[in-house]
């Protein structure tokens, strides 16, 4: 992956409609946009590594801007000589220079991002969740909810009345999970296993729609200039996408016991209630991309009229002979 697609990637946005090109990850400290860039990168770095120098943050001055970077690269402990040993003044300026530490900055970014990203997945995976008793504000906010009267109600009446308020509620359909005794120990282990299977299968098939949607985009090849804005595009979008299924990755068991009675309801994919009745242009001639490619429509083939050779006729082939 170049510099630019991992600029990107890690969630850099340029300022303005112009993508990023050789002119701005090799332009130099004079260049404005060069300086927001390391800028950037710099506040990204301090966020995932938790360095103690002061941030970069001089832009609009070159000299107070170097002098702020040379610092963070120290700290940093950049390797390379040609960033550090040269005199101050001129640190930055050639193009190669400044393309170097740009790429430097990303992959440092790089690792520590991933580095961050395991650091979260290993804390999540040993997280204890405590599920607290249902205190007073909350049994409060279900008679408020419900509409319920609480100087009326008993304590000792109190769950009956909400339970009949929910039986005259009017529901879209009914439950899946209707238990007509009380659960044991043993079943509650298994509704919970139960559970985590389906959110693990959710996962993966999370996972799967995002790794076909990758190669979808991957396989289209854009060339030119189009090249970086349409990944700039798409990595915005897929951030919201991610942020859209990591909402949806919190359900817990309350959200299998409130699972509908539609959900027994299965429908195929070629189904006119899903596809619609109308038709289109493309439908009859659009062939899905497989394992991620390229979408190809398929002219409509040319077919001579058949006929029924008329009696008497020789056929063709005994001409010949």
């Amino acid at each position: 992956m170049d510099t630019g697609n991992l600029l990107l990637k890690l969630g850099y946005q340029p300022g303005g409609d112009s993508p990023l090109d050789e002119a701005t990850l090799g332009g130099g400290i004079s260049q404005p946009g060069y300086r927001a860039l390391i800028q950037w990168l710099t506040e990204e770095i301090r966020r995932y590594g938790a360095l103690d120098d002061e941030s970069v943050s001089s832009v609009d001055d070159e000299v107070c801007f170097r002098w702020e970077l040379s610092s963070f690269l120290k700290e940093l402990g950049c390797p390379y000589g040609a960033l550090m040993n040269v005199p101050l003044t001129e640190r930055f300026r050639e193009a190669g220079d400044a393309r170097m530490l740009v790429e430097y900055l990303v992959g440092e970014c790089a690792a520590l991002a991933m580095v961050r990203r395991q650091r979260d997945q290993e804390e999540r995976r040993f997280q204890v969740s405590v599920l607290e008793p249902c205190t007073e504000g909350d049994l409060l906010n279900i008679c408020g909810a419900l509409g319920l009267s609480v100087e009326n109600l008993r304590a000792d009446n109190i769950f009956n009345e909400i339970n009949q308020r929910l039986n005259d509620e009017p529901h879209v359909g009914g439950l899946l999970f209707r238990p007509e005794v009380n659960l044991t120990s043993s079943q509650w282990v298994r509704l919970e296993r139960t559970q985590a299977e389906l959110l693990e299968e959710y996962s993966l098939r999370q996972q799967m729609m995002l790794k076909r949607v990758d190669l979808t985009m991957a396989a289209f090849q854009w060339k030119g200039k189009d090249g970086p804005a349409v990944a700039q595009t798409y990595r915005k979008w897929r951030r919201h996408l991610v942020d859209l299924i990591a909402s949806f990755s919190t359900a817990d068991i309350s959200t299998l016991l409130a699972a509908d009675e539609e959900l027994l309801r299965q429908e195929r994919v070629s189904s006119t209630r899903l596809k619609g009745t109308g038709k289109n242009t493309f439908q009859g001639y659009l062939t899905l991309p497989t394992g991620g490619g390229v979408v190809n429509i398929d002219e409509k083939p040319s077919m001579p009229n058949w006929s029924s050779r008329e009696e008497g006729q020789e056929s063709e082939n005994l001409r010949r002979k």
